[in-house]
């Protein structure tokens, strides 16, 4: 029942709603709140939507839902109704609101189990309004329903989403477990908090229950049954050790898998076939329970996914926890046999499936078939055995399973009460290959051997297991002893047995015939001669069974030669019939003949060894007598019929046959070989013996025998070459009978093959190759059709692989009809239910004449002779030859349309296009094997017509027709082309083709066909070229956007062979259709998928010839690479440029530069129409004069330049060469490649391994040559316009890098050549500016090349002389600083072997000119400074002349500088640039260079440099520091640390932090690296320098906090160099900073007052003491007596300094802290004078103590006590503090006096309690203080800590 939501309830009612409903109802702002909670919407946009908005949006999207799934539907009038808007579930009845929960409950189970949950957003919508509408997230009996629903959904942003919406205080208490995860909503949930819920059984059960009910009512989905396998394969896992956990859960899920399996849902059973197996392995369940689950998997009333059943019941049984398994129950057994005949398949998915995991489950299968053989073989026998026969073939039996196996069936088949061994012998046949001896073994076991079992399963064993067909001498003698002598030891027995004999007494005369009763009472008979031979009374069966001698010959001919028998009971009959035999006189034998001739073919070779006495035994008797048993060994109807040879004509047979009978006893193929060689194949008795066995086998019955003979007839007939003397006729004719009654007979031949256990297949097939070579009978031919046509497999089969045999030998009409026929079978399945492959056959056929299908196509033409839609060809002669070209047909469509309407002819049309598919398959095949014609290939043309026709008017599905039409086309037209034909006519269809393409929708058809065109074009390229622009055009609105391999296989074959004829016009001058062709692919770039681009141009250049085509393909890409540029594309920027630069990759190095002259050659004709349009525009002209017609009117050019701007023309060209520059070189910032461009590798290869002599050289030389001048040319007449002029000319990028392709002498010679011009005055800027840029270049060409070749040397000296005088001359500045800067490269890269002289020109020149003359340029003094640097690098000391030139040089320019940027510092103004920064880096670079080549003529200049570098402060900090560095290393210490101590007044009055911090930084590293004698000789000269920092605080600027990172930076530095001073030195010097500190002697500051003096001291010692700690302790002497009375003044308030206190306090407590106190020896401060002093000046502190410091006082107190610990001294120390604690003291003074107690106990308690008797009064008074923070101090904390001390109560000792 559905809610609805017109129930509305009525006003008196209202008093039945819930209170806390109302309040809900009534309180509008939890309703507010409420109303804002959403699932889409953020909560300030939910609150100010209405019900009637969020209705529309949820009702349109439950409109969609429905759509998809007709569902959603019911909900259109309940909750989606539009009075819905109005219901308010707080006043509805209780009955009403179950309703509602209902339908919401339903309508979440649809909408979660919707494949459109969650990613549509119809589905959230519709959640929207019930969550907003009826609050389902608020009321518990939703949101129960909502969050089982939402739980499979655990990992989607959704889950977290909803849950947040779901009221803390509503959550169910079995969901308790999300209100943590509630809080953090953009958490991701975890399944191990989901499996840690479900680890609760009783919400596994809450989660089963819904899932049940959901599946009731089939609303269950594939991710909720994915989850729940999750989860439960989880939890047994987790639990897999848990026993008592298993125990609980396994009910609930057997419970629930039952369900699952008896849905009919497949989704449902593969779930349980999941779980089950992992169940069953966890928890090891019951066999019952297993089988149960077995029985009921397979048992399932519907139909079950057939994979995961038959692994899972695999997988379950391989759990069971033992190693064998017992046999199935009956019912299973049934079960599983019924399901693998219906899937006989799924054995192999078994053995993929689980391997080894199969076998324990397949040796309980077969032992259970075993047992319950007579249960289950009635129809299923057949099915058993062979799937007997797969799992024997794939099973890896252990030991223990083979034995198991066996020994159920050896009991099974010794009891000998199985209806059918088929099975059995199955299995022993198999066991016996696999392993022989333990069958051997368990038949010994069971007092059995292979003898008795086989005549148990009434077949031969032995025989069958030698694939030779021999058995062992004693096994068969062993057969034989049966027959020595008969015994009757069991008389009663044996007379039951005679009594069954003579009930069983038989008058027929011939067991040789074919009668049913015949049949009958043979089957009777042959199981009481089995068992006489088990008795051993054959002899008491011949003579009481057979009344008659010719009863007992055929019954034992007929036991001889059948193949079912065992070869023991075979043997016997054999021996008796022999004995028979040789007792009958004056009678022929010769109709035995055939019967003995079947018997030496047999394969066991002591068959053939009895048949040949029987052979002598014919031979012995009376030949001219009348034949023996005529009647009875043929149907006495066909005894006359009978073709005897004469007796001179048998006794000549036998005779040969008795010579060669060792031969075909030893190997019975020789009589095969010996029939077809001597006795067929001779003139004399050939055709007699052939004549006479054809009789035979067309009257004996038996099938054996008959189908021996006619192997061996057919051996000579149909596989040797019959002499034409022979003149047999055809054996379908010999044996017409046999062929004309075979299939009305067919079944009673298997059936009587089948129950005397002969293999029909031999029998059938034997028949069936009665058909010979050269068939031409009708009576085979009709075999042939009427055999195809069977309903029998097996028989249509060998028909059909017959024909394709014997197809070539057939004549050519034969196989047209054959032919047909197949075809008839293939096309109208409807009228022929065929058994065999119809189409497989045709395609096996060795078709090897290419006439035979140009008749078959020709027979094929569906409108050869239907005049309604075909008119009448005519023929015309082409330039006055005799070719036949067939029109195009002219149809009328609309009369084709409505003929193609009628069902006949439609049936008639669909049978036509399958054969014609069919045939045009089998020709495709083959068609490389045939030379075609010319009638050939126009019925292929007239095919295409007719498919277009079917396909447009009749609207079949020809489109794959097509396709294998053109493709057979293609074929054909490509054996002409190789096998060089030359045409008779000419059938080519051209505008056909065109016009099929264009029509066409497929794209394969299409791309097959332009295939065509291209192979057409390769025999006549004139045929197609009247066509190339239209397909050109085809391609390049169509093909080229195909993105697949076969299309772009089809551009370019098309490209290659359609192409070439362009090229030849190109090659006279006509290059308009080039352009043509080459704008109609570029104008399609973007469409041609990206990875495809690459090979079709290099296709399309290098077919068109490079020369005339790379260029103009650059020039187009480059125009949209422009466009692209100009509207910030950089992405299709980058795309154009990769695909220029691999394009290009794919030619020569010549073949790029003469590209790129002709490309450049485009770009200069833009300067033409920038002219022309120049002109139009200042004269306002709109229309264009003659002479600019030729050039606007090229394809390359077209209309879009007529009206092109001229900037806009001039921006092009900077962007084309931009493009080109960066194709070939890599250039462009936004290009991804970034390695070395090709041309670069291709051009230095040509190079190196080519000799200048080499023609190639010179071209490539010549190349480079005219390219350069090219563009040099372009450079000078250059005009960008307006083009932005920060921008270097792109032209000069293109240059330097096309310069740079050069090897180095060459290039040097090169940019000589072009600054050659420089050697005198110039004023052409321009010119100047490009060989600036050009010298630049050099330096990096130079970079690249090795510095050890003499001719790279040679010309590095070369270029620095030119350099030389152009500095020389020149005076334009950016000329100077490349030079310059070219120069010092040079020096740098080439160091010493640069000439020396070149190198001291190079310093004359530099420092003969003022470099401060070019402080505004400091570009150049920039330059200048590092070629100083590197040139002193290389001479070093011979330089040393020029040092004081230098040094002066650059003390002016930094000054200069320095006053530069003070001057703007002052006037606030921004300095212009950075050069000012680089300037001064440059000078102290320059003096590291200096330092490290020549370091001691630097001594006297050090301090200049020094203050240079501090000064330096828009210098990088890091610069600075490796440039201090490199002074520290080079120079001497001493040096260095003299000039620093000496420039420190200087550095302090810096106003700049890092300036100082580099001073402190380097003395650092100065002092560290001292010698201890070094530092002993400057000891008083650095503690000077300590003392003036000691004072800096006084002047310094700094924030405090600076200057105590300096002065700790300086202490570090005087800790340093105290540690490297002999003591000897350094005590005096302490003691003379003692006295600077507290007497004021050598202070240099007189402002410093003496509380800083201390405060810096006490900063300083200190840290001294930290890091010498033990070993500075005897130092505090020198301050003692000071600090004592520092200690008085602080006590007096002399000093309030809390700094100065904490620092004295902290150096007390360092001092106490490191006092050594040994055994033999007291510590520093346990002196009775320092300690009274001391503690007394420390407890004196007590009195006046800020809160701020007093911890550090309670520390050194409580240390002085814990280290001076004694007895006297501690009543010294209590006394001292009682003082402080008595009546009349502070509150304070009590208070810091009591924490002192409490730290004093917890540090040395126990030494302490014998003074507890003194401190009990004082701290009972305490206790009573007035002030209460002194009360709660002692009351919590002192007596806390000593009751502590004490163990017990201090209230005793206050009582």
């Amino acid at each position: 029942m559905h809610y609805s939501a017109s129930r509305v309830v009525s006003l008196p009612l209202l008093s039945s709603i819930a209170a806390v409903n109302s309040s809900v109802a009534l309180d509008r702002k939890k309703r507010s709140k409420i109303h804002s909670v959403s699932l889409i919407y953020d909560p300030k946009v939910a609150a100010t939507q209405d019900f009637e908005s969020i209705y529309a949006v949820a009702y349109e999207s439950l409109l969609d839902l429905e759509t998809l799934d007709k569902r959603f539907s019911k909900f259109k009038l309940s909750l989606f109704a539009e009075s819905s808007i109005s219901i308010d579930r707080n006043v509805q009845t209780a009955e009403a609101l179950s309703n509602l929960n209902n339908g919401i409950d339903l309508f979440l189970n649809i909408l979660f189990s919707s494949n459109q949950f969650p990613n549509n957003k119809d589905t959230l919508n519709c959640l929207e309004w019930l969550i907003r509408r009826f609050n389902i997230n608020i009321h518990k009996s939703n949101v129960e329903s909502l969050l089982i629903n939402i739980l499979p959904y655990y990992q989607n942003p959704i889950f977290p989403r909803i849950v947040s919406l779901a009221h803390v205080s509503n959550l169910p208490p079995l969901f308790n477990w999300l209100a943590p995860f509630k809080k953090q909503s953009a958490q991701k949930m975890s399944l191990v908090a989901i499996l840690k819920a479900f680890q609760d059984f009783d919400f596994l059960k809450l989660y089963i229950s819904y899932l049940t009910a959901k599946i009731k009512k089939n609303l269950q989905y594939k991710q909720e049954l994915i989850f729940f396998i999750k989860i439960v394969l989880s939890l047994l896992s987790i639990n897999s050790k848990n026993q008592d956990y298993l125990t609980q859960i396994t009910p609930i899920i057997l419970q629930f898998s039952s369900l699952l399996l008896n849905s009919s849902n497949l989704d449902n059973q593969i779930t349980a076939h999941t779980i089950l197996p992992v169940l069953s392995a966890t928890s090891p369940l019951a066999s019952e329970v297993i089988d149960a689950v077995v029985e009921t998997i397979l048992s399932s009333t519907y139909k079950f996914p057939i994979k995961t059943s038959i692994v899972s019941i695999v997988k379950i049984y391989q759990s069971i926890n033992i190693d064998l398994l017992e046999p199935f129950p009956l019912k299973n057994l049934k079960l599983l046999i019924k399901f693998f005949k219906s899937n006989e398949e799924y054995i192999d998915l078994i053995f993929n499936q689980c391997e080894n995991s199969s076998n324990k489950f397949f040796s309980s299968y077969l032992r259970s078939i075993i047992i319950n053989q007579n249960s289950v073989i009635t129809s299923n026998n057949h099915h058993i055995n062979k799937i007997i026969n797969q799992i024997l073939h794939f099973s890896n039996f252990t030991k223990s399973e083979k034995r198991l196996i066996l020994i159920d069936a050896v009991k099974i088949a010794d009891a000998n009460k199985t209806i059918e061994n088929s099975n059995l012998i199955t299995i022993f046949e198999n066991f016996i290959n696999i392993d022989k001896e333990l069958v051997n073994s368990i038949l010994t076991e069971n007092n059995l051997d292979f003898s008795k079992l086989e005549i148990s399963l009434q077949t031969t064993l032995i025989h069958k297991t030698n694939k030779k067909g021999t058995a062992t001498t004693g096994l068969v003698s062993e057969m034989m002893e049966v027959e020595e002598e008969e015994t009757e030891d069991n008389k009663s027995e044996t007379q039951k047995f005679i009594s069954t004999l003579q009930s069983n007494k038989t008058d027929t005369s011939s067991f040789l015939y074919t009668d049913k009763t015949t049949i009958n009472e043979f089957s009777k008979l042959l199981p009481l001669f089995s068992d006489s031979i088990s008795l051993k009374l054959t002899q008491k069966f011949f003579t009481v069974v057979f009344e008659q001698k010719s009863s007992l010959i055929t019954f034992l001919t007929r036991v001889s030669v059948s193949q079912g028998c065992m070869l023991k009971i075979r043997l016997l009959s054999l021996k008796n019939l022999k004995n028979e035999l040789s007792k009958l006189n004056d009678v022929s034998l010769i109709l035995f003949l055939p019967i003995t001739l079947a018997l030496l073919l047999d394969p066991i070779q002591f068959v053939r060894s009895i048949a040949g006495d029987l052979l002598k035994i014919i031979n012995n008797s009376d030949l001219g007598k009348e034949p023996y048993l005529l009647n009875q060994l043929y149907d006495s109807s066909n005894s006359t019929d009978v073709n005897l040879l004469n007796k001179e004509d048998s006794k000549n047979l036998l005779e040969k046959l008795i010579q060669n009978l060792s031969g075909f006893i030893i190997d019975n193929h020789q009589l095969f070989g010996y029939f077809s060689s001597q006795l067929f194949n001779t003139r004399k008795f050939g055709k007699l013996y052939l004549a006479f066995f054809a009789n035979q086998i067309l009257l004996i019955k038996l099938p054996y025998i008959k189908i021996q003979l006619l192997l061996l007839f057919l051996n000579f007939h149909n596989n040797l070459k019959i002499s034409k003397s022979l003149r047999i006729g055809q054996s379908s004719e010999i044996f017409k009978e046999i062929l004309n009654n075979y299939p009305s007979l067919r079944d009673f031949w298997k059936n009587f093959c089948d129950s005397s256990k002969f293999d029909f297949k031999i029998f059938e097939k034997a028949i069936v190759d009665i058909i010979g070579f050269k068939e031409k009978a009708s009576t085979g031919i009709n075999f042939i059709k009427s055999s195809l046509l069977s309903n029998h497999e097996q028989l249509s089969n060998y028909v059909s692989n017959k024909v394709v045999l014997i197809w070539n030998s057939l004549k050519f009409d034969v196989q047209l009809n054959l032919f047909n026929t197949i075809l008839d079978h293939y096309a109208d399945t409807e009228n022929n239910d065929v058994s065999y492959d119809p189409l497989l056959t045709l395609q096996s056929l060795d078709i090897q004449n290419v006439d035979f299908f140009t008749n078959v196509f020709k027979d094929l033409q569906i409108f050869k002779k239907t005049a309604t839609l075909d008119n009448a060809r005519e023929s015309f002669s082409i330039n006055g030859s005799s070719a036949f070209i067939a029109k195009r047909r002219r149809r009328s469509s609309n009369l084709t349309k409505q003929v193609m309407k009628r069902t006949s002819v439609t049936k008639v049309a669909e049978l036509y296009l399958k054969k014609l598919t069919a045939i045009l398959e089998i020709y495709e095949r083959k068609a490389k094997l045939y030379i075609p014609t010319s009638d050939l290939l126009t019925i292929l043309f007239n095919l295409l017509s007719d498919l277009d026709t079917l396909g447009s008017d009749g609207n079949l599905p020809v489109l794959y027709a097509q396709e294998t039409l053109a493709n057979c086309i293609l074929l054909t037209v490509g054996n002409i082309k190789d096998n060089s034909i030359s045409l008779q006519t000419n059938p080519v269809r051209a505008d056909l083709i065109v016009s099929s393409i264009r029509s066409s929708q497929s794209p394969q058809f299409q791309n097959k066909l332009l295939l065509v065109i291209a192979s057409l074009a390769r025999i006549n390229p004139e045929l197609i070229l009247h066509s190339v622009m239209p397909i050109f055009t085809f391609m390049g609105s169509h093909t080229i956007r195909q993105d697949d391999e076969f299309s772009n296989n089809v551009i370019e074959k098309t490209i290659l062979y359609v192409v070439p004829a362009l090229a030849s016009n190109a090659q006279n001058g006509k290059v308009e259709e080039i352009e043509f062709l080459l704008t109609s692919f570029v104008s399609a770039f973007n469409h041609i998928p990206r990875h495809r681009r690459v090979k079709l141009f290099s296709a399309l250049a290098n077919t068109l010839c490079p020369k005339h085509s790379i260029h103009i393909i650059l020039f187009l890409v480059g125009c949209q690479f422009s466009d692209s540029l100009i509207e910030h594309k950089m992405g299709e920027c980058r795309s154009l440029v990769e695909f220029s630069s691999s394009f290009l990759k794919r030619f020569t190095p010549n073949d790029q530069l003469t590209s790129i002259k002709y490309y450049l050659e485009l770009w200069n004709e833009l300067n033409l129409i920038k002219e022309i349009n120049r002109n139009r525009e200042e004269n306002n002209i709109s229309e264009i004069d003659e002479s600019s017609l030729k050039i606007f009117g090229r394809s390359i050019f077209g209309p879009s330049f007529v009206y092109k701007k001229v900037l806009d023309i001039s921006l092009l060209q900077n962007n084309l060469i931009k493009y080109i520059d960066g194709s070939l070189f890599n250039s462009l910032d936004y290009a991804a490649n970034s390695h070395t461009s090709f041309i670069k590798l291709g051009v230095a290869k040509l190079f190196l391994t080519s000799k200048p002599s080499d023609e190639i050289f010179k071209t490539l030389l010549t190349s480079f040559k005219n390219l350069i001048q090219d563009i040099m040319l372009a450079v000078n007449h250059s005009s960008f316009d307006s083009i932005n002029e920060k921008e270097n000319n792109p032209l000069l990028d293109l240059l330097n890098n096309i310069l740079s392709l050069l090897p180095l002498p060459m290039f040097v010679d090169a940019i000589i050549e072009l600054i050659q011009p420089l050697s005198k005055e110039l004023s052409d800027n321009k010119l100047l500016s490009i060989s600036s840029q050009v010298i630049r270049l050099t330096a990096t060409q130079f970079d690249l090349e090795s510095i050890g070749s003499e001719s790279n040397i040679n010309c590095a000296n070369l270029f620095i002389e030119k350099l030389i005088n152009v500095l020389d001359i020149q005076t334009n500045i950016e000329l100077k600083q490349s030079s310059l800067d070219t120069f010092s490269s040079l020096v740098k890269r080439f160091g010493t072997k640069i000439n020396e002289k070149f190198l001291i020109r190079g310093l004359n020149f530099i420092t003969g000119s003022s470099l401060i003359d070019y402080i505004s340029s400091p570009e150049i003094i920039i330059s200048s400074n590092n070629l100083i640097s590197n040139i002193i690098t290389v001479v070093g000391v011979k330089s040393v002349s020029f040092l004081p030139k230098i040094l002066k040089s650059s003390f002016e320019i930094f000054d200069s500088s320095k006053s530069k940027i003070n001057k703007n510092k002052q006037d606030f103004e921004e300095p212009e640039d950075s050069m000012t920064d680089l300037l001064q880096t440059s000078i102290i670079l320059l003096y590291s260079g200096i330092i490290q080549k020549m370091p001691i003529f630097m001594q006297t200049n050090i301090s200049n440099v020094f203050m240079i570098i501090f000064n330096s402060n828009n210098i990088n900090e890091s610069t600075r520091l490796l440039v201090l560095n490199s002074i520290i290393e080079n120079m001497e210490k001493h040096v260095v640390l003299k000039s620093l101590c000496s420039l420190w007044p200087e550095v302090s009055k810096s106003e700049v932090f890092i300036s100082v911090g580099l001073f402190l930084n380097i003395i650092g590293k100065v002092v560290n690296d001292l010698d201890r004698k070094t530092a002993n000789l400057n000891a008083s000269m650095f503690f000077k320098f300590l003392l003036l920092v000691l004072e800096y605080r006084v002047t310094s600027k700094f924030d405090i906090n600076t200057i105590y990172r300096i002065e700790s930076l300086c202490f570090d530095c005087g800790n340093s160099y105290a540690l490297k001073t002999d003591e000897r030195i350094f005590r005096p010097l302490f003691s003379s900073i003692t006295r600077w500190a507290f007497n004021g002697e050598a202070v240099t500051n007189k402002q410093i007052k003496e509380d800083q003096r201390i405060t810096s001291f006490f900063r300083f010692f200190n840290k001294f003491q930290e890091n010498l700690k033990s070993v500075v302790t005897a130092y505090y002497s020198y301050i003692f007596e000071s600090v004592i009375k520092l200690l008085e003044r602080f006590k007096n308030g002399d000093i309030n300094d809390v700094s100065l206190k904490r620092l004295v306090f902290m150096s007390l407590l360092i001092s106490f802290k490191y006092d050594l106190v040994e055994k033999e020896q007291s510590g520093y401060w346990q002196a009775e004078s320092r300690f009274d002093s001391v503690s007394k000046g420390l407890t004196d502190q007590l009195s006046n103590i800020d809160d701020g410091i007093g911890k550090h006082l309670v520390k050194s107190i409580v240390t002085l006590s814990y280290k001076c610990n004694s007895d006297e001294h501690n009543k010294k120390m209590c006394v001292l503090l009682i003082s402080h604690m008595k009546y009349g003291c502070k509150s304070k003074e009590k208070l810091w006096a009591a924490k002192v107690l409490k730290e004093l106990y917890q540090k040395v308690g126990s030494e302490w309690e014998n003074l507890l008797p003194q401190l009990v009064p004082t701290i009972a008074e305490l206790l009573e203080d007035d002030d209460e923070e002194v009360e709660m101090e002692v009351r919590s904390g002192l007596v806390k800590v000593i009751e502590k001390v004490l163990g017990e109560p201090l209230s005793k000792y206050l009582d």
